[in-house]
């Protein structure tokens, strides 16, 4: 028994033995699999942490390391930039030029930082400087004056354009109670401060600072609450059809008087909605109160009641659900759609407008109108407005409060009308106050108009009763039509005059039946309203656009040269229906001693390009450009706004007698 049983043990003993030499391969292929899977997740943190076009870090990389520096009680300042026009490169000049141009921020903000300071890309045109023990205010304003002075020389982002960067920063230092999220939203708050106070400069986030960031964190509370207990309500300003004199419409306003402030500034509580969610929820509150009382309006003479305007904003714009809620209370109000028009700002059609367009669309298929709210005072224009669904166009009242003491202000009105009506659209004007702005109201051609001088805001219970008055004393508006200017040289001429001269000369290129006298015409009438070194006009021509002709004249290998749709500026105006302009753009090849011979003009500094339109289509562009930095000032490039439909209904004539005049020459059959 004692034999078998050592037999049996010696046998367990090798059984285990060789089980050994097994599992210590497996645990050695344990450790490297462990080991591996530890540098492929190291890996993926990595990646995750890093921008993919510049190679920086990105916006979850500066949280966490603010994290890690808070937590260690280390000193640290933040530096948040963004740069100011970085829309006009990546549209003017294409997306691969504004990659370009990214990365050599990336890089020349990544050489100027000091040793103990980390950049990072938060994305789109925002970089941000992680300033590792910056102690005090001072510190942090040298760190972003140091990023900010790096950025000062031009960006060469193509072969054929240079561009100078400019960036507003904003900069916060930790505080005792700071987290990195409140560093973030301080430094971009101040940036905002920055740029609203014109771009190119740096703010530090101040007590003050921090004092309104907490009162808008409290409207914030309180005008929610508001909405919950529907505690705001709606007014409504008429607006008054200046060649009847009777009211077409209101314009639906919220406004709140809150138990503990009192009455609360709209301008300060939607500014306050419009940074958060609470924007939605509130545009649907006064849309909703403006439905119900506009179903209860009379009926005018002609059997329809009058109209109903309501503003909305970006985000409510791009709200995928937003035509269908509209759809939804047209149909619980019984309101009819054509009755309802819904306002956008300008600064809405400005940027990357294909969401805007198809989100316009959309709104124009329930059957409502569209007007754009506040034109004038951003960066669109009228031809601009070819490309969207519009039916309005509100003159905002900064030009109204001058336009009968201000001949500029008054030009510009005037302008505007012009180009509506060559578009098709109705002008309303905002804020009149007296009878002379009136009169020069009428005089231009704006179709209706609001104001205090007219009606103020009505509660709902009073509004019935004015809808059929008459508010304005004349009917009949008075001639539009003013003197010519005696004399034709531009630099004699103030800016009424100028509009007049354009005038006078849309009657003399208009007339023209052929090509070439459209061409040559345009560019004589031009000058003698807008001063500039080149100008060309380009026509689309299937998926290309040539040059037709330029001023001074190009060189027959240019005039033979096409650029593709949306390549260049010419072809980006050309596709988009966006007019461009670039204050400070170098076309380094018009530069060089082998190219100069062939350009229109010498180092280019200053570029405006406004598509030319015809019959709701982009038939060309017109564009004008100088050796001078921001050579064009806001009449010039009205002027030129202006006249490119001038230009476009000529050419599209030509095009119409030439068709015209085959059609005769054709023999019959």
């Amino acid at each position: 028994m004692r034999r078998g049983g050592g037999a049996a043990a010696r046998r367990a003993v090798a059984a285990a033995a060789a089980l050994v030499v097994p599992s210590v391969g497996l645990a050695r292929a344990l450790r490297e699999t462990r080991a591996r899977l530890a540098e492929a997740e190291r890996r993926l943190v990595e990646q995750a942490q890093r921008d993919a076009l510049t190679g920086l870090p990105n916006r979850t990389w500066v949280l966490a390391e603010l994290s890690r520096l808070l937590s260690r009680g280390e000193p640290v300042a933040l530096v948040l930039l963004d740069l100011d026009r970085f829309q006009v490169v990546n549209d003017g000049l294409g997306h691969d030029a504004g990659d370009r141009f990214l990365c050599a921020v990336s890089d020349r903000l990544r050489a100027a930082a000091p040793p103990d300071c980390a950049v990072a890309r938060l994305g789109g045109d925002e970089f941000a400087l992680v300033g590792r023990g910056a102690r005090t205010d001072d510190d942090a304003a040298a760190l972003a004056a140091t990023a900010l002075q790096a950025l000062a020389e031009p960006v060469e982002v193509s072969a054929a354009a240079s561009v100078v960067p400019v960036a507003s920063a904003g900069v916060a230092v930790a505080r005792p109670d700071a987290t990195a999220d409140t560093m973030l939203r301080d430094a971009d708050t101040a940036m905002y401060v920055a740029k609203g106070a014109g771009g190119g400069r740096a703010q530090l986030f101040t007590s003050a600072l921090h004092d309104a960031a907490a009162r808008t964190h409290a409207l914030q509370v309180d005008l929610r609450r508001a909405l919950q207990e529907a505690a705001l309500t709606v007014v409504y300003q008429p607006v008054v059809d200046l060649t009847t004199g009777k009211v077409a419409g209101c314009e639906a306003l919220v406004r709140w008087d809150d138990a503990q402030r009192g009455p609360v500034s709209p301008g300060e509580f939607v500014a306050v909605a419009e940074q958060s969610d609470l924007v939605v929820e509130l545009g649907d509150y006064v849309l909703r109160q403006a439905l119900e009382q506009a179903a209860t309006w009379p009926a005018g003479l002609r059997g329809t009641a009058p109209g109903v305007a309501v503003n909305v904003s970006v985000r409510q714009l791009l709200d995928p659900q937003l035509p269908k809620r509209v759809a939804g209370l047209l149909a619980d109000t019984g309101v009819d759609p054509i009755r309802l028009t819904l306002e956008v700002t300008e600064s809405a059609l400005v940027g990357d407008i294909g969401p805007v367009v198809e989100a316009l669309q959309a709104l124009r298929d329930v059957g409502v109108k569209l007007a754009i709210d506040d034109f004038g005072t951003g960066h669109a224009s009228l031809s601009y407005l070819a490309g969207f669904p519009m039916d309005v166009v509100k003159i905002d009242q900064s030009f109204v409060a001058g336009c009968a003491r201000d001949a500029g202000n008054a030009a510009i009105v005037s302008g505007v009308v012009a180009m509506a009506e060559a578009f098709g659209l109705r002008v309303v004007a905002e804020g009149v106050e007296d009878a002379d702005q009136l009169r020069v109201l009428r005089r231009s051609g704006v179709d209706e108009a609001q104001g205090f001088l007219l009606a103020r805001p009505l509660p709902a219970s009073e509004v019935v009763g004015v809808l059929s008055a008459a508010l304005a004393e004349e009917a009949v508006p008075l001639p539009r039509t003013p003197a010519l200017p005696e004399s034709a040289a531009s630099g004699d001429l103030d800016t009424p005059q100028r509009f007049r001269l354009l005038l006078d000369a849309a009657r003399d290129v208009t007339a023209c039946v052929d090509l070439e006298s459209v061409l040559e015409r345009s560019f004589a009438a031009l000058r003698t309203f807008v001063e500039f070194t080149g100008g060309s006009i380009q026509l689309v021509d299937g998926d290309v656009v040539r040059l037709a002709a330029t001023d001074p004249p190009a060189t027959p290998e240019a005039l033979a040269a096409s650029i593709p749709l949306g390549q260049g500026i010419g072809g980006g105006i050309a596709l988009s229906g966006e007019p461009r302009y670039l204050p400070d753009i170098t076309i380094v090849s018009a530069v060089t001693s082998g190219r100069r011979s062939r350009s229109t003009s010498s180092g280019v500094r200053s570029y405006y390009g406004v598509p030319l339109v015809a019959e709701g289509r982009i038939i060309g562009v017109l564009q004008v450009d100088s050796t001078e930095v921001d050579a064009f000032d806001d009449a010039d490039r009205l002027l030129v706004l202006s006249f490119a439909s001038v230009v476009a209904a000529a050419l599209q004539n030509t095009r119409m007698f030439e068709r015209e005049l085959d059609a005769l020459q054709r023999p019959p059959g």
